[in-house]
């Protein structure tokens, strides 16, 4: 006989509700639980931390050769989870800094930076990303800056001398652009050009994104031939309506300007690779080497002012030295005055003369990166090796001894200007028969002892690092 359940009670009934209340509300505070958990995680706990950006974007060109690369993490770690999941091929050396609380990773080569005429792969691993992911960065060519066109009115331009098509401006002043110099990490150019007031005034724009801004405004005077410091400070020289010409030196950034001191005319800031500041002092017909917060720490004589450069170790400073010829000397035309290339040695004092020959006048000195070579012009002063133009020459310093690289007697060969890594000089050949012709920008490669041709009317030429 079967037994029919007996109804539930009331009780039953409580006890049932009470059981699913106390299950939701279970399910409810594992839920909270777990939200707070990951919350808290997220916010700097014990998250794996994982690779969420990079900059610049992979496939873009890294402009600068110093350019940090940037790595943004989904949580915080430390310098060596982060050394340990990234590498580069070609290996590269640099610093890493963090931002950020560790989320953020900068990675800045050491110099001389990314390598050239290449890409870089790189390639991020665990516990960053898992499985590994690689990206390719494009490192730009070094590219050489110049004037152009010669006719006017001149603008900063560019190229890559691999591929001299790529020729592009760099400025776009309304005014003629007199002069410029290269930020040291190619991130910027300074350039004079002229104002409406007569004068010509500082502008600074950065690259590649090419904003420009006033840097010095000199109204009725001419600033004019920058020339950066490895440390960042900039020099040039002012020349006023009336008055003696200035240089001035001081940080960009502040635009606080220091003069340095001079008893007359002082132009032609030169900075060696030690920021020491040389500068032709009219007063006391002498370079002047100045160094902060030391001051002046020596006096080059010179009578000239003209063709001066340091040497890349900055332990020596060349210059140009008008001196009279002997009368024992025959065959020396009128006024008889020999242009001699001079070393000056920081260290001992001495001067060397590296022409020697009073047959010979030179100019122009332009040591190369290395510090063995030294390119400059030269012109034979007897009547029956006269030419109107001067050839580039090159001095083995090491071997004590000059050959001739070029053989265009019609020509003039100055501007002289090494690559950075003294694989290639850039120079300008001038016309010397045909005055209004334009100057041409050529390349010498000593690898392979061949001159190319680059463009036409381009002069003043830098190397863009």
């Amino acid at each position: 006989m079967n037994t029919p359940f007996p109804p539930p009670s009331e009780f039953d009934l409580a006890s049932r509700r009470s059981w699913r209340e106390g299950f939701v509300a279970v399910g409810l505070a594992v839920l909270l639980l777990t939200a707070m958990a990951v919350l808290y995680f997220r916010r700097g706990g014990r998250q794996r931390p994982e690779l969420l950006a990079l900059s610049p974007q992979p496939d873009t060109p890294l402009w600068s050769r110093l350019d940090p690369l940037t790595l943004s993490l989904s949580a915080a770690a430390d310098q060596a989870t982060v050394q340990q999941a990234v590498r580069f091929t070609p290996a590269v050396v640099g610093r890493w800094r963090a931002s950020d609380d560790g989320r953020v990773w900068h990675f800045t080569p050491a110099p001389p930076g990314w390598p050239r005429h290449q890409s870089v792969r790189l390639t991020v691993g665990p516990p960053l990303a898992d499985p590994p992911q690689t990206f390719t960065f494009r490192v730009r060519p070094v590219l050489l800056a110049y004037l152009w066109p010669h006719a006017g009115p001149a603008q900063v331009y560019a190229l890559d001398p691999a591929a001299p098509q790529s020729h592009r401006a760099l400025t776009r002043s309304p005014t003629p652009v007199l002069s410029f110099a290269v930020e040291p990490h190619g991130r910027a150019v300074v350039y004079s050009a002229a104002n409406e007031q007569g004068g010509a005034d500082l502008w600074w724009r950065s690259l590649p994104a090419g904003q420009a801004r006033v840097l010095v405004a000199c109204e009725t005077a001419l600033c004019d031939q920058p020339r950066w410091a490895p440390d960042g400070r900039l020099a040039f020289q002012r020349e006023p309506r009336q008055g003696p010409r200035q240089v001035l030196v001081g940080d960009p950034q502040t635009a606080r300007w220091t003069e340095v001191p001079a008893q007359g005319d002082a132009y032609g800031p030169l900075w060696s690779a030690q920021a020491m500041l040389a500068y032709y002092d009219q007063g006391v017909s002498a370079y002047r080497l100045w160094h902060a917060p030391e001051g002046v720490v020596a006096q080059v004589p010179n009578a000239t002012g003209e063709h001066a450069a340091w040497a890349a170790d900055g332990q020596a400073f060349f210059h140009v030295e008008l001196l009279e010829v002997p009368d024992q000397v025959p065959d020396i035309p009128d006024p008889r005055l020999s242009a001699h290339l001079l070393r000056y040695d920081l260290v001992t004092g001495r001067t060397t003369d590296l022409t020697r020959a009073w047959h010979w006048e030179d100019a122009s000195p332009a040591p190369d990166p290395t510090g063995r070579y030294l390119a400059f012009a030269r012109k034979d002063l007897r009547p029956e090796a006269w030419a109107p133009g001067r050839q580039l020459w090159l001095y083995d310093l090491e071997a004590g001894r000059a050959r001739a690289l070029t053989h265009a007697p019609a020509y003039n060969h100055l501007g002289f200007t090494w690559e950075p890594n003294g694989a290639r000089l850039a120079y300008v050949r001038t016309p010397q028969l045909a005055l209004s012709a334009a100057p041409e920008l050529w390349l010498y490669t000593p690898a392979t002892d061949t001159h190319t041709l680059l463009r036409e009317g381009a002069y003043a030429p830098q190397w863009l690092p």
